[in-house]
């Protein structure tokens, strides 16, 4: 997909040995070498599994272009947050979002202490939709249980 001058890819970096367990309907690409790695912003969005584990972790950060940024819409523990603060503070990312952090609530993150990190709460299901849907199930698990009771 292009868009005034912008390439976006669906990507990821997985050992080849992991590819073929998880790939299914997502698109994928294996980093093979810091020049395939040019990307000015990343953005995560897998879901966390023992093969997206701290995939991105100190040796994929070190195969990325100097000043990334890093966008978090992932779980906890699919980015490595020790080696994220290691990049931030070097200088190898640039700047990064999180909102969800190893530690919940994060009490001694160190991220937390740096100006290049924006911590945003992790809050999908705040959403107006999400709430109404949720409300719903409760009313109805109640009605059944009243109505069990009751016969």
């Amino acid at each position: 997909m292009e868009e005034k001058g912008c390439e976006i890819k669906k990507a990821w970096d997985l050992p080849e040995a992991q590819l073929p367990k998880i790939v299914g309907e997502y698109d994928a690409l294996i980093i093979r070498s810091a020049t395939e790695v040019k990307a000015d912003f990343i953005a995560i969005h897998v879901p966390i599994s023992p093969h997206t584990r701290h995939l991105l972790s100190t040796n994929q950060f070190n195969m990325m272009k100097d000043g990334v940024m890093i966008i978090d819409c992932y779980r906890e523990r699919v980015v490595d947050q020790a080696a994220l603060y290691l990049a931030l503070v070097s200088g190898k990312v640039k700047a990064a979002t999180v909102n969800v952090f190893e530690e919940e609530p994060p009490k001694n993150s160190k991220l937390l202490k740096l100006k290049n990190v924006i911590a945003a709460p992790h809050i999908g299901a705040q959403t107006q939709e999400a709430q109404l849907k949720t409300s719903m199930q409760i009313a109805k698990k109640v009605i059944e249980a009243q109505e069990k009771s009751a016969s």
